[in-house]
């Protein structure tokens, strides 16, 4: 087989003929494959000229042409192409492909698409391998995607999670350090580029790098400033992925988190615990240190401080200029030394009702400040004739829009809506928006739950900025945990996306866990097919994805889990209400009568087998095999989460810590077997600091 290209072409083009390659010679007969002939070309004027993806497929018996806008475009129609072939990408993994055999006549194609939208993507959370991150990059594209985002100067967080085996006291936990994340950083930033894929970095943490700390996680600086710091930054070095040799301890909150709870692992605080390899500590320069903290970290209930001793999540002074020229020449010596960086992320504190009350900064509104920042870094990148575009963030204080200040160069800057608090029971509303919004009580606010007055909120800063933004939302990132059927969050997510345009947003990025696959990763794949196609029907995705899973068991695999989906409780699970709930306590017990008379119906169709779910198998199918195995470890799974919910709600919260612990021991001895699959460290943080469970010995 030839699949040709220009002689020019990118390394995106030259990889998405291998891929071309290599899956059309495991789907052709031999004599056949040799004959045909490919050519790949990049043909800028495909589509309408609004930077969207476009590709056209034009394929005859034996020979045709994949074009693309752009050089990610040609990969995203090889897999297109593939999908249309019948090849289904079902999750992360070689293990979850379905790859057909075809005869030469089923080759013939003829068809346009453009993306509906620009931004669609992925954002890195919970705790992952270098495996599991680079899998599910791999995966991106094949099912639509064209956006990751790596979170911080240095992922570390997110992998020191997995590898130091944070929540789990079966594993020992093994020696990585920042400089070990900064390698994989470079390995993951090299993957993501020969996939055309744009990269977003940073977001957190460059208010606790202003005060003098590397704040590469939502550690305290009790935990993280220790006398032996093998390394010293001065207050004003740049600070990369490349030279970061400084090791932190583990995040004691989550991104999302509106409380600061350590994780517990057998009862020991996760910040406290010494990990091998990682000597826990933040760099700060000594000299200035206390100088910085004294006078440019917010002043709050009279004193100027860390805020809960976390640098990451403390607002700074924004009225002091020192200050303030710190921040921009942090963030404009990041944009220098990163050039692969598309999409900048430019985020103030991760914490809210912690803003400086200061006489000065009492004059003007947080919003105006940071627009003001903005401003001074976009004055400053074109200076220095960088084209880094930055994204600005509608969450806690700052969704309200400013009073006088604007962003001066719209063309430079991308609006990222955050509605962190908001339900998931329901999808957007578009009606009973509010004309006004809450007045805003400096450190008084309460977070919007209502989705209409969610997006009020957007619309107040959209009547400022008419510039282009996406809606960065947490479907996967906790309270997917309380859908135990994984129906009611695609459809969810399926709903939301269908309103995007109406909402004035161009496109959608997932802050998520990447292992997000129990029992199946069907809200990714609906997410990722209809970002690029609206018009897709969510229904027939499902149809197509449990079909190419389970096979002939796809119907009896539908049914049960879309019961479990009608049972849901993500509010609940997401720590939204009462924790004593007795409507949540009958959906748990039916969840249980759920799985138990799903066992039964089973046994009794296949008679007395080790599990029936493998009752029937299809020889040598493995993806109907793996996905019936998935299947099997979640109904075990969910009967046991369920159980210990049933009992928290119930007001039995010393029984529910019993049954946590049981959960915790089942999924945890068996992390290995399901480690792609589950992210054992997320559901048991989230079940703790959300839901409630104590984990404590």
């Amino acid at each position: 087989m030839r699949v040709t290209y220009e002689s020019t072409a990118s390394e995106t083009v030259q990889f998405a003929a291998s891929q071309l390659r290599a899956y059309l010679e495991r789907m052709l007969p031999d004599d056949f494959a040799v004959r045909c002939v490919f050519r790949l070309r990049v043909l800028p004027e495909l589509g309408s000229p609004l930077r969207k993806d476009c590709f056209r497929v034009n394929v005859s018996e034996s020979e045709g042409t994949i074009a693309g806008n752009n050089d990610r475009s040609v990969l995203l129609g090889v897999y297109d192409y593939l999908h249309f072939l019948g090849c289904r990408f079902l999750a992360p993994g070689k293990a979850a492909e379905r790859v057909p055999f075809l005869e030469k006549a089923a080759l013939s194609a003829n068809y346009e698409r453009q993306a509906s939208f620009f931004h669609r993507g992925v954002c890195i959370e919970g705790a992952d391998s270098f495996e599991n991150i680079r899998d599910f990059i791999d995966w991106l594209p094949k099912v639509g995607y064209n956006t990751f985002f790596l979170q911080f100067k240095v992922s570390y967080i997110f992998m020191a999670r997995y590898y130091h085996h944070r929540q789990n006291p079966f594993r020992e936990p093994e020696a990585f350090t920042v400089s070990d994340a900064a390698a994989y950083d470079r390995e993951l930033e090299r993957e993501i580029k020969r996939r055309g894929i744009l990269l977003h970095r940073v977001g957190h943490g460059w208010t606790g790098e202003t005060l003098g700390y590397e704040a590469i996680s939502w550690d305290t600086a009790a935990a993280a400033a220790q006398p032996e710091s093998a390394s010293v930054k001065p207050a004003f070095a740049a600070v990369s992925s490349e030279s970061a040799s400084v090791k932190p301890a583990s995040a004691a909150v989550s991104s999302e988190s509106v409380s600061v709870q350590p994780d517990t692992t057998a009862g020991q605080s996760d910040s406290a615990a010494q990990q091998p390899g990682s000597d826990s500590k933040a760099p700060v320069f000594p000299e200035t240190f206390e100088t910085m903290e004294s006078q440019w970290a917010a002043c709050v209930g009279g004193k100027r401080g860390l805020f809960r001793g976390i640098p990451a999540n403390t607002n700074l002074c924004y009225h002091q200029k020192d200050a303030v020229n710190r921040f921009v020449d942090l963030v404009v010596r990041y944009a220098t030394d990163h050039p692969s960086v598309d999409y900048l992320h430019i985020w103030l504190a991760d914490d809210y009702n912690n803003v400086c009350e200061c006489e000065d900064c009492r004059k003007t509104t947080v919003s105006d400040q940071y627009a003001g920042i903005l401003n001074e870094i976009d004055r400053r990148l074109t200076a220095e004739g960088l084209s880094t575009r930055l994204v600005f963030l509608l969450y806690q204080e700052l969704l309200w829009p400013p009073v006088k200040e604007r962003l001066q160069n719209p063309e430079r800057f991308v609006l990222m809506f955050a509605p962190i608090s908001r339900t998931f029971e329901h999808s957007y509303s578009l009606l009973d928006i509010p004309e006004e919004l809450p007045a805003f009580s400096r450190n008084q606010i309460t977070l919007p739950t209502n989705l209409g007055e969610n997006l009020a909120f957007l619309k107040g800063w959209q009547r400022l900025f008419p510039g282009d933004g996406f809606v960065y939302d947490y479907p996967l990132g906790r309270a997917h945990y309380g859908d135990f059927g994984y129906i009611h969050m695609s459809r969810i997510i399926s709903e939301d996306i269908k309103k995007l345009r109406e909402m004035g947003l161009n496109g959608y990025i997932s802050c998520q866990e990447l292992r997000a696959g129990l029992p199946n990763t069907l809200p990714n794949y609906v997410m990722g097919q209809m970002l690029f196609d609206r018009e897709k029907s969510e229904r027939e995705l499902e149809q197509e994805y449990f079909e190419a899973a389970y096979g002939d068991f796809a119907p009896a695999a539908v049914h049960y889990l879309e019961k479990l989906s009608e049972l849901e409780c993500c509010d609940y699970v997401n720590g939204k209400g009462d924790r004593k709930n007795a409507s949540v306590t009958a959906r748990m017990e039916a969840v249980i009568a759920c799985c138990e008379e799903f066992r039964a119906e089973l046994s009794g169709k296949c008679g007395e087998k080790t599990d029936a779910l493998f009752c029937g198998e299809p020889e040598g199918d493995t993806v109907e095999l793996l996905f019936r195995k998935l299947l099997a470890y979640h109904r075990d799974y969910v009967v046991r989460l369920a159980d210990a919910i049933r009992l928290l709600s119930s007001g039995d919260s010393s029984g529910a810590a019993v049954k946590w612990k049981e959960l915790r021991s089942y999924i945890c001895g068996r992390e290995d077997e399901f480690q792609p699959w589950l992210d054992v460290y997320r559901v048991l943080e989230v079940t703790q600091n959300y839901t409630g469970f104590c984990g404590n010995e």
